[in-house]
């Protein structure tokens, strides 16, 4: 069974057949999603289920779905980062097969490659790296010519059985049965023969052809060498691109090398300067004329008694021959010269044997017009087969087009593994280390903030003691402070770590989760929001998968008071789950840490500054409910208040330490 029919029901496959007929299984292994989605009802959605599920075929990994709640979306804002990376449209779409997998073996292979993408990226000089980008972007795919009529050639066979064996679509084939029917060959301007030993017309048809074949050594790429090299010539940029991406990595690839120069010399060979042989003519006619008039006027013409005789008894019998005896050996000599020189200079720039002047002596001097016109086609004629010579000689060049097609696997790898390299670079990512019961690292940055200030964080036992191991921990602290922010770059490195990608911090250790989920704060707060939350909360305290839980302000479901409740009797539940790790924002800091054993953390507004502006320190302290925004806005009130107004300020403030 092939790959089409592997990854998708019998109706999609034959759709997207009808659509792209015998290229639509090349279009699914590599991937191609944005011509997936051309094909009428299909949606990105089925592509990408296409595409994922021709990616497990292709390497043998098999996709889980993990993601649950927001974290989707927040993957989904993660490729749609990722794919600015990649040039090539391949790169940007392998991007999107990368989804985070629960199998060590598969991590561990995805981060030895990150590692080398890396090293890749780190080798390479920031000239390399911009002239590696500015050849992948203006990287096409290679394409196969449509097919097309030859109309420049004809086949002629005198045998019926050949000529029904050697019809095509690529040129004419003509049957020539009778001496008489020779003439219809004489349009075209390349005639191949292709004969048998039992050939009645051998002889005729040998004539009047330029290349003869025996019919049994014969094959239609000796008549149309076009079919190989076209490929080739119509990918000629994409093969000179590829040159010079190899030169620039200081790889030296000789077949490479090889096609480009065939493809030079083919365009040497067969560029042709274009010439307007009736101005051509008319000109030198204007010329030898001109010159012969002004020699004729210089010259002193006598004729001797004796000659007059001579001439006179010839006139009796032929007049004609008399007179051009009577025209002096040098003016013979004049005309001869005028017209030789004309003739060559034709030659010249033709390129082949012509004669359009008669060296019979006429005036005015005229071209033969019935030799033009065999000029022209002499010219037509020799052009094609110097085309059809220098194409036959550059066909040897299609022993490379799986070579090529190997190389543009090249270039996309390339091109996704400098995008990876890059995004690594960039963030200064490191590998994560892999540890069973919990999550951490220093040095975190966001990626979607840029100059992030950098954070350490821990969730659960881990080498890193600068926390306690609780599997549990709630996020406090001012407003703006970077709670959530804290929250979705802890999502984003175990949504990397798991895609087998270097993650945002200086060193990491996290699990491999078979549940990632992420509860973004409720938008809404009716009494159906409410319920289908606490619906959602109570299966993950009660499930034994492997799970990372990270909720954002879950008090926005309903009135604070109650909220607190809500949220420690989960976090209590959730404490007892030794598979999950949890890390929850909310405001409710104070609260909760009366009805919970879970830590308490705490992202501060440090003070005011000179200006009385907030400083916040992104850092969250261990252990510690963060001092919240209101009250240090109440204080900066407070500083710059008088008289009753700072009062009765201070009285807020007195009730905020109570």
């Amino acid at each position: 069974m092939i790959m089409l029919d592997k990854v998708t029901t019998p109706g999609i496959a034959r759709k997207i057949r009808e659509y792209y007929g015998s290229s639509a299984e090349q279009i699914v292994e590599n991937l191609e999603i944005e011509k997936l989605m051309e094909v009428p009802g299909l949606g990105r959605k089925t592509a990408l289920s296409i595409l994922r599920q021709a990616y497990e075929v292709q390497t043998g990994e098999k996709f889980q779905d993990i993601l649950c709640g927001d974290a989707s979306d927040v993957y989904e804002d993660l490729l749609e980062r990722l794919q600015e990376y990649p040039c090539t449209q391949n790169g940007k779409n392998r991007i999107l097969v990368y989804y985070p997998v629960t199998s060590e073996d598969i991590i561990k292979k995805r981060l030895q490659y990150s590692k080398e993408a890396a090293e890749f990226v780190r080798l390479l000089t920031d000239e390399a790296v911009s002239q590696l980008l500015e050849n992948l972007r203006r990287l096409s795919p290679l394409t196969v010519p449509r097919k097309k009529k030859y109309r420049d050639r004809v086949i002629v066979v005198d045998s019926v059985e050949v000529y029904a064996d050697l019809k095509n679509e690529y040129c004419d084939v003509l049957l020539v049965e009778d001496p008489a029917d020779i003439s219809a060959v004489e349009q075209y301007p390349l005639v191949f023969y292709v004969y048998t030993a039992e050939s009645a017309l051998y002889e005729h048809l040998l004539e009047c052809s330029d290349v003869q074949f025996l019919y049994d050594d014969f094959a239609l790429e000796e008549v149309i060498p076009e079919l190989e090299v076209e490929k080739f010539a119509e990918n000629e940029r994409t093969i000179s691109l590829m040159c010079e991406i190899s030169e620039i990595l200081h790889q030296e690839d000789l077949r490479l090398k090889e096609v480009r120069s065939a493809l030079e010399t083919l365009k040497e060979k067969t560029s042709f300067k274009e010439y307007d042989i009736e101005a051509l003519v008319a000109e030198l006619e204007d010329r030898i004329n001109r010159q012969f008039d002004e020699a004729m006027q210089q010259e002193q013409i006598e004729l001797k008694g004796k000659e007059i005789l001579s001439m006179m008894q010839q006139m009796r019998t032929d007049p004609v021959l008399a007179l051009r005896k009577s025209i002096p050996d040098s003016v013979v000599s004049l005309y001869g010269r005028l017209v030789g020189e004309a003739n060559r200079e034709v030659t010249e720039k033709v390129g082949i044997r012509a004669e359009p002047f008669s060296l019979e002596l006429t005036y005015p001097v005229e071209a033969d017009r019935d030799g033009i016109e065999e000029l022209k086609d002499d010219i037509r004629k020799g052009q094609a087969l110097k085309e059809f010579k220098a194409s036959r000689n550059a066909a040897r060049v299609g022993k490379n087009w799986e070579y090529l097609l190997e190389k543009e696997r090249d270039m996309h790898e390339l091109d996704f593994k400098l995008a990876v390299g890059r995004f690594f670079s960039e963030y200064k990512m490191t590998a994560p280390s892999f540890v069973e019961t919990g999550l951490s690292f220093t040095g975190g940055t966001s990626i979607t903030i840029k100059n992030a200030q950098p954070v350490s964080y821990k969730i659960g036992k881990t080498p890193h003691e600068f926390a306690t191991s609780d599997r549990t921990v709630v996020l406090t602290g001012a407003n703006s402070g970077g709670k959530t922010t804290l929250l979705e770059t802890i999502l984003y490195i175990q949504i990397l770590a798991q895609m087998g990608f270097f993650v945002p911090a200086e060193e990491c250790f996290c699990p491999i989760c078979e549940e990632i989920i992420y509860l973004r704060k409720p938008k809404s707060q009716d009494a159906g929001a409410f319920e289908s939350t606490i619906r959602s909360l109570i299966p993950l305290a009660l499930s034994i998968t492997k799970k990372l839980v990270l909720i954002d302000e879950l008090e926005a479901i309903t009135e604070p008071g109650s909220a607190a409740k809500i949220i420690a009797s989960f976090l209590t539940f959730l404490a007892q789950n030794e598979h999950a790790l949890c890390t929850l924002v909310t405001h409710l800091g104070k609260e909760i840490s009366e009805l919970t054993t879970a830590r308490i953390d705490g992202i501060e507004a440090t003070g005011l500054d000179e200006r009385l502006e907030l400083v916040v320190d992104r850092q969250p302290v261990f252990g510690t409910v963060g001092k919240s925004t209101p009250e240090l806005i109440v204080e900066k009130l407070f500083k710059k208040s008088s008289g009753k107004e700072k009062a009765i300020y201070g009285k807020i403030l007195e009730n905020f330490s109570s």
